[in-house]
């Protein structure tokens, strides 16, 4: 790549759960937050800040390019160049790597790549308003039984080229690829007890920003019980509901609605599969981490912990998001000129254990990657992923990256990394590290 671009220091809050501790927080208040302590911690002097790229899926109107207004309220200054990218729940991957472009470019040799989302504070809109009620608000107000609401979650977690939700998309993945409800739950299951273990053992502590409403990832304490009690876990895995007949649809009705995806026919005996349970919860959250040329990083006296040594992206059919990762990750391993056996361990997005065991089936039938055996030796997610942490759709590519930094601080004898996530409309991204030594 010429210049060795590095991750220094990274932060995040904890994460919370929809309509929970976090709920109170805008995205903007939350990014801020994280970018301003992040430079405090870390020393990295606010105006050696070249710029800020923020990952986030839903802004507003109220904070249009939410990383210039969030750089701002971080007390940046108004030189500090800022902007926001959008690509689904692989933006926080995003925002890393164009700031790795942009100092290989020559536009700057410090970046804070950050990510954010705040459920919670996803908007309801009025469809058609304007053309209806020419965006009179006393109009709308008085029409409002007749107006047509749209909760842009839903709208937005499903895919306009398919018309699948993600869950659906969940859903087919486990179907094509004959993936069992009890494998998806176990693994599940297996998540939640790494995640709690992780948080347990302080595996996180050195990243996580305390707040007075929430002082650790809220999710995996809200299911304490399913890592301590395997037997009372089970049983409550078993009477988690069907996402696809929460929606009201029969596992009938979902194949005729998504035949043109099915290679096979519909099979009465194998039911539907994709669970709350096996699902990762909706969430709130915002993480950052400082890239910059190892030059610079040196010259600054920042903490450097990794080398990002390569990257990938790769494209699916939007019907297929939840395995895209199995594609991109080779082109990470091909760009950093490495194999995948010399990988020593995985951080993978988990929104749903379906499109995990996807991934492990697709990566070994087209690129004869091992996953599962990376997996039964303990090298993926080893503390637990977004089914039990939580996915704040913007953060969780930042999150992965500073889980694989704390990994390394964890494990002296591994040397490189991947992370690498799905993203709604089939894209998926991966990014390769290597130990700082």
């Amino acid at each position: 790549m010429g210049k060795n671009i590095v991750l220094a220091s990274g932060l995040r809050t904890p994460f919370g759960q929809i309509n929970k501790a976090l709920a109170k927080y805008s995205s903007v208040e939350m990014a801020a937050l994280v970018m301003k302590t992040l430079m405090e911690k870390s020393g990295l002097p606010k105006e050696k800040v070249d710029g800020v790229i923020l990952g986030e899926v839903s802004q507003t109107s109220k904070a249009p390019n939410s990383a210039r207004v969030a750089a701002l309220k971080a007390g940046l200054p108004i030189g500090c160049v800022a902007h926001t990218v959008q690509n689904n729940c692989i933006s926080g991957i995003q925002a890393i790597t164009d700031a790795a472009r942009k100092i290989i470019c020559g536009e700057g040799e410090v970046f804070i790549a950050a990510g954010v989302e705040s459920m919670s504070n996803m908007l309801v809109y009025v469809k058609n308003a304007r053309q209806k009620y020419g965006g009179n608000l006393k109009a709308i107000k008085n029409a409002i039984a007749d107006a047509e609401f749209v909760d842009c979650i839903v709208e937005g977690l499903t895919d306009p080229i398919s018309g699948m939700n993600m869950a659906e998309s969940a859903e087919m993945t486990a179907q094509n690829l004959e993936i069992s409800r009890d494998s998806q739950d176990a693994y599940a299951l297996g998540s939640f007890q790494k995640s709690y273990r992780a948080e347990q053992e302080g595996f996180y502590d050195d990243v996580l920003i305390p707040l007075p409403e929430l002082v650790r990832d809220e999710s995996p304490y809200l299911r304490e019980t399913l890592a301590a009690d395997s037997e009372k876990s089970r049983k409550l895995m078993k009477k988690s509901p069907l996402i696809i007949r929460a929606m009201g649809m029969s596992v009938e009705d979902f194949w005729k609605k998504n035949n043109a995806y099915m290679p096979r026919d519909y099979d009465p005996v194998f039911e539907g599969t994709v669970t709350l349970f096996n699902s990762c919860p909706q969430s709130d959250g915002a993480a950052a981490v400082i890239v910059a040329s190892e030059e610079a990083a040196k010259r600054l006296g920042l903490a450097i912990h990794m080398y990002l040594r390569g990257w990938g992206f790769a494209g699916l059919h939007p019907a297929y998001m939840g395995i895209t990762p199995a594609q991109a990750v080779p082109k990470a391993l091909t760009h950093a000129d490495l194999s995948f056996d010399n990988v020593d361990f995985f951080e993978i997005h988990e929104p749903f254990a379906a499109t995990v065991l996807g991934i492990f089936q697709s990566g070994y039938q087209n690129f004869e990657m091992d996953w599962k055996k990376k997996y039964d030796e303990g090298r993926v997610n080893r503390n637990g992923g977004s089914l039990s942490l939580g996915h704040p759709l913007g953060a969780t590519g930042i999150r992965l990256a500073l889980n694989a930094m704390s990994e390394f601080k964890k494990d002296a004898n591994s040397s490189l990394a991947v992370a690498a996530a799905c993203a709604g409309g089939g894209i998926g991204g991966a990014m390769v590290f290597e130990r700082y030594r």
